[in-house]
């Protein structure tokens, strides 16, 4: 009876002892998929946030370009959704296009919507490319007389996202890359 009930004893213990392996060998995987079901959704939320910022920057210039408004022009532009070594360097241009005032500086047309006037702006298919840490490249199609691709390079600062460099589909080379030039090829003029 006694080498009965020992069995017994015996038996239980190393079932419950397995039992409560298995649930935290659950666990320990229930955790794990949670952890990765939250990044990934902590990465779909800050795609969409990029996105949504996006959307916020060119419905701000469709609106606006679209009423004629003459208060908004593609500085209003950099100072509210550029990043901040983008306004220093468009500073510097400025600076240098006050110098040839007789001229009419580096940028004859506006960026922002590929020419020097526009037609009933639009803009769709905004999407997300890439997101490494603060940094995300993002697409768009931007309608103004015809459709063209307009490529964005975001950064997140003091909590948002601006923009720190555009390409279009028109361009030899983006903004950023544009304005350096400018600025470098000014100073070999200064000396």
């Amino acid at each position: 009876m006694k080498k009965a009930s020992f069995t017994f004893l015996l038996a239980s213990s190393l079932f419950f002892a397995c039992n409560n392996k298995q649930q935290v060998a659950t666990q320990n995987v229930t955790s794990t998929d949670t952890i990765t079901i939250i990044k990934q959704n902590n990465d779909s939320l800050s795609y969409k946030e990029v996105q949504k910022r996006v959307e916020e920057i060119y419905s701000f210039i469709c609106k606006h370009y679209n009423a004629y408004d003459n208060n908004v022009s593609y500085n209003t532009i950099v100072q509210k959704y550029c990043s901040d070594s983008w306004k220093l360097q468009a500073a510097q241009v400025d600076s240098i296009d006050t110098k040839n005032n007789d001229e009419i500086g580096l940028w004859d047309y506006d960026y922002w919507i590929q020419a020097q006037d526009n037609d009933k702006l639009s803009f769709k298919n905004v999407r997300v490319i890439s997101l490494k840490g603060n940094t995300a490249e993002t697409e768009l199609t931007l309608h103004n007389f015809n459709d063209f691709t307009i490529h964005l390079t975001m950064v997140k600062e003091h909590g948002n996202w601006f923009v720190d460099d555009l390409l279009s589909s028109k361009m030899k080379s983006s903004v950023r890359a544009t304005q350096t030039e400018y600025i470098k090829s000014a100073a070999l003029n200064d000396k």
